[in-house]
């Protein structure tokens, strides 16, 4: 692909996560990537973390934040310094090689009519299994499909452009869509990817995902004991706003549903009691700030919903 096409700056929101920070700028120093102007890692931990030695060719900005701000205004606090026309989110806990950008930049580069593509996720323990190619609602829009969640590779799934409406992990977008749109709602402190492609979507933009370009998702393996409670047990704060976006999202796609928080409360139980269960037998000590976390999110999402505009 010629340099030139684009410009792409790299945003990586992160905390208190240095060894995996580590991994992602290892990987990404490595890749030859002549049309990536920089690297802004965006640092809310509680202590700022030492950036390591990079020593690939990309610029570093290491945005140091005051207090923690989560996932979404760390997100935007990246895209709205970067100067590129692209940007490119990625979670820390990922790993990229050369060939995660080139079918992605270069489908992007050439669709002017998409502004967002996210890539296929494999697990970086084992790069046969898939975490996720694409993540498009139900067709009751009560939650999503994570198409090829814990399976083998397919390559009958691989190489395409497939619809999806939820980001995760990492996606590469359009600045002037971002722009357009306001970026991603804050008030989704931590899942905000799937509203944002519902916004774009509206304004007339395609969001897809790219199955020919993988990055590599540094997280337990599915028969893992841990598997349901990885990112709670290393972050418990983070369940509270995982469950509050949770409801706050789905009464904004059923916002005239009768009965809704019944209904939202039964839908919701099909990922709590896994996870409650996971953070009951793998929490530790940490078990009971995991169950107020779960409980205090559930009633925080459920208290907002009845505000009205939301």
């Amino acid at each position: 692909m010629a340099a030139g096409r684009g410009t792409v700056t790299i945003v990586v929101p992160t905390h208190n996560r240095y060894d995996r920070l580590n991994n992602l700028l290892g990987s990404i120093g490595v890749c030859a990537l002549p049309y990536v102007t920089e690297v802004v890692v965006v640092d809310d931990s509680e202590v700022p973390l030492q950036l390591p030695n990079f020593t690939g060719d990309i610029p570093v900005r290491h945005v140091v934040l005051n207090s923690r701000v989560l996932i979404s205004a760390a997100k935007n606090a990246g895209w709205r310094i970067a100067r590129s026309e692209f940007v490119f989110f990625i979670d820390d806990d990922n790993v990229v090689e050369t060939e995660t950008f080139e079918p992605l930049c270069s489908h992007i580069f050439s669709l002017p009519d998409t502004a967002a593509l996210m890539p296929a996720v494999l697990y970086k323990r084992n790069r046969e299994i898939v975490w996720v190619y694409s993540t498009p609602l139900a067709g009751n829009r009560w939650s999503f499909v994570l198409v090829g969640r814990n399976l083998p590779r397919n390559s009958l799934l691989e190489g395409q452009l497939q619809e999806t409406d939820a980001l995760p992990n990492a996606c590469i977008v359009r600045r002037i869509a971002l722009e357009s749109t306001g970026g991603f709602d804050e008030s989704l402190r931590v899942n905000s990817s799937a509203y944002l492609c519902q916004k774009l979507k509206l304004s007339g933009w395609k969001v897809q995902a790219d199955t020919g370009s993988f990055i590599y998702h540094d997280v337990s393996l599915p028969q893992d004991r841990s598997f349901w409670a990885y990112h709670a047990m290393e972050d418990p704060d983070r369940v509270f706003h995982e469950v509050r976006d949770w409801f706050v999202l789905m009464h904004r796609l059923h916002p005239d549903t009768p009965f809704f928080r019944l209904k939202a409360i039964l839908r919701s139980l099909r990922f709590l009691l896994p996870n409650t269960a996971a953070y009951v037998a793998n929490g530790g000590s940490r078990r009971f700030s995991l169950l107020l976390n779960v409980v205090q999110g559930l009633v925080e999402g459920l208290k907002i919903t009845r505000s009205a505009g939301i």
